[in-house]
């Protein structure tokens, strides 16, 4: 697992001692870089690292940057292209890299408007240590989780895709003024959610909470209405 570290200026390696729940760092595989959303990928015998990258300390993490290297544990290389995009509506990982219909897909946020607003799906067309390319081919926003007003994370394997949503709630919905707890039904697990009174939120003067959810369903060829293609 690579946890988010950017403010320790790390990027660190944990591996599972009980899963899901126990990790221990392995090692920090890079030091003094501020990088967000690092993502490892196997292609080919070698291992890459997708990670963005700020120029400066003071600035945020928005060129992608990749690193090579034969083991996951190092030494890194970095790619003599980097950075290999550089575009803030697609530059910043959104999840894993996977293979569909045989092409090699890049999942990356949309942070153009607002942080995490979209996913990109990028065609990867050359993957290699002397060359990088692709080609963005879909754009998925919040649209398919009603209500919800941005999206920034696909993530799948050969049983599950997995997609997060973030949308805005009312602190007063569901709210029993004359009970401790009152409950409401979860819009997207279908599952039952308590709202405290007492919490921080409920006593905000804003008139909106925010909140992540994360939805999980078996995935499919199609991604949104748009099937992959050549």
């Amino acid at each position: 697992m690579l946890p988010e570290s950017v403010s320790n200026r790390t990027i660190e390696l944990y591996r599972a001692t009980k899963f899901p729940h126990e990790w221990q760092l392995v090692k920090a595989l890079m030091t003094d870089i501020k990088a967000a959303d690092t993502t490892l990928y196997l292609h080919l015998g070698r291992y890459w690292m997708f990670t963005n990258v700020a120029e400066t300390p003071d600035s945020e993490p928005d060129n992608l940057c990749l690193f090579f290297a034969d083991s996951p544990l190092g030494p890194w290389q970095a790619h003599r292209k980097n950075p290999i995009v550089s575009d803030v509506s697609r530059s910043r990982p959104a999840g894993g890299l996977f293979c569909n219909n045989g092409d090699l897909i890049r999942p990356s946020q949309d942070c153009s408007r607002d942080y995490g607003q979209a996913v990109w799906l990028n065609r990867i067309t050359e993957l290699s240590v002397n060359e990088y390319r692709e080609v963005p081919i879909i754009r998925i926003d919040a649209g398919f989780l009603p209500g919800a007003v941005r999206t920034h994370t696909l993530s799948q394997n050969e049983d599950w895709e997995v997609r997060d949503g973030f949308w805005w709630i009312s602190k007063w919905a569901g709210l029993n003024r004359n009970r401790r707890w009152s409950w409401r039904p979860d819009p997207v697990a279908n599952e039952e959610v308590a709202l405290d009174e007492s919490s921080t939120a409920l006593r905000q003067s804003r008139d909106f909470v925010s909140r992540d959810v994360e939805k999980a369903r078996p995935p499919r060829e199609n991604v949104g209405s748009t099937e992959i293609t050549s």
